[in-house]
């Protein structure tokens, strides 16, 4: 734990997970409302997070990475994509909700994709392009993008996003053979950086909200699971319409069958605002993340235990095997830093996994067919 790296990818998600957990914790307690969806949703989360720094561990270990060249094409394409979200937001004016957000895209399913294409726009692009022109121009259309963000719709942790992102690229940079020393999570390098991130998240929520910001800050952090807390509500007996697997899988059976936009439920957290708060699917546009735990305690109660440690073991196997390769993939690396989104947000997980695999390798397998010399002409036009 002394040897963890503030870079590590998986320190945003440790220090989330452990503080989310405090919240939940002193809400239960505060309401008296420990139970046995409480101490199953404790141990497994509690799992998690050592296990999060065993992948840790693992994948920082000094050993170098060959990460190959990402497909120029593709990046091609992606940076245009961005561009022209980025132009919607501008055009539309902006938003600071989640509602309103989701009205400049049109429907959640370009809001989805917008966001799947991320961390392919950085860090991976500007590390792994053969282009110069596109490296340098995928960053540009980064910082670009989190200043619009920042004028026209500011989310609440838009500056912790974009410190972790900057960290990310150093990670990977420093996993490629550069010589950037290690930065001890506990030095004091560290501390400086953290009182950054949250001095500039505090004048952002003062802004925002004015001297509540205090309050609204111990809010989030209090209800950072909030699906957690609303779904510790529900009696035992109650299970939702469809396992959290079939949610997963839900966007993409939606495109081939058009009778499934008539459930009533699109995931688990629209039927545990029902089910508490009484807030129908057409209630609202934004809803609690998909947290994968406590979808699938809802889903399969103690059976649970066994879905979360085969899941568990994929991942490690999965971590593993990456990090004993010769050479990586881009696409490789995606799913590292989208580890966490899993268990944070499993349908949002599915939607970025889904866009990104399928237009990642339909130009993977466009551009190798190609004649070596034209790939090259093309390359150097770039």
């Amino acid at each position: 734990m002394n040897k963890l790296s503030l870079d590590n990818p998986f320190v945003p998600a440790i220090l989330m997970l452990f503080i989310g957990l405090l919240g939940f914790v002193l809400i239960q307690i505060e309401t008296n409302s420990l139970n046995s969806f409480s101490i199953l949703f404790l141990i497994l989360s509690s799992a998690l997070l050592i296990f999060y720094f065993k992948l840790s561990a693992i994948i920082d270990n000094g050993r170098t990475w060959n990460i190959k060249s990402i497909n120029t094409p593709f990046a091609l394409v992606l940076i245009i994509t961005k561009v022209y979200f980025i132009f919607l937001l501008i055009s539309s004016g902006g938003s600071e909700t989640f509602e309103g957000r989701l009205d400049v895209y049109g429907n959640s399913f370009l809001f989805g994709i917008n966001y799947a294409f991320g961390l392919f726009l950085f860090p991976i692009i500007p590390l792994t392009a053969k282009s110069i022109f596109l490296r340098h121009f995928s960053f540009y259309v980064f910082i670009f993008s989190f200043v619009v963000n920042l004028l026209l719709a500011p989310s609440k942790s838009i500056f912790i996003g974009l410190i972790f992102s900057l960290l990310s690229y150093r990670f990977l940079k420093r996993k490629m053979g550069s010589n950037l020393p290690v930065i001890n999570l506990f030095s004091l390098r560290s501390v400086v950086i953290f009182l950054a991130m949250l001095v500039l998240t505090l004048l952002l929520l003062y802004l925002k909200s004015g001297n509540n910001f205090l309050d609204l800050l111990l809010y989030r952090i209090m209800m950072n699971f909030d699906n957690a807390v609303f779904a510790s509500q529900i009696p035992d007996s109650k299970t939702p319409e469809h396992t959290i697997l079939f949610y997963a899988f839900l966007p993409l059976f939606k495109r081939f069958n058009p009778e499934l936009y008539d459930l009533e439920y699109f995931n688990i957290p629209q039927w545990v605002l029902s089910e508490t708060l009484g807030i129908s699917r057409y209630g609202r546009s934004g809803f609690p993340n998909d947290n994968f735990i406590v979808g699938a305690i809802l889903s399969y109660r103690l059976f649970s235990v066994v879905v979360f440690i085969f899941v568990i073991i994929l991942v490690y196997i999965f971590v593993k095997r990456l990090n004993k390769r010769r050479r990586i993939s881009p696409f490789d690396i995606y799913l590292l830093l989208s580890i966490p989104t899993f268990f944070a947000s499993t349908q949002e997980f599915a939607i970025m996994f889904f866009t990104s695999f399928l237009t990642y390798y339909f130009f993977e397998f466009i551009f190798l067919p190609m004649p070596k010399k034209r790939i090259l002409k093309f390359e150097n036009h770039i």
